[in-house]
């Protein structure tokens, strides 16, 4: 098990329902860190939480998501 190691959060969205994959970002979360700041647009979004390794070990908390409404509606 490796407590130290890093994650990988990907982050996709979608502007309709049932469309096109967009924008995905892929942020890598040292462990240090407890929280990352990113900016993306769409109407759904997807979050998938990846570990680079079998051995890692991570314990995610609560997770929060800000969001605001802008244009395109």
């Amino acid at each position: 098990v490796d407590p130290g190691s890093d994650m990988n959060v990907v982050v996709t969205s979608r502007r309709w329902p049932f469309g096109e994959q967009e924008q995905i970002k892929s942020l890598t979360v040292p462990s240090t860190r407890s929280h990352v700041d990113t900016k993306i647009a769409g109407r759904q979004l997807k979050i998938r939480w990846e570990a680079p390794t079998a051995t890692a070990w991570w314990r995610q908390g609560e997770v929060r998501v800000d969001m605001v409404a802008s244009g395109r509606r």
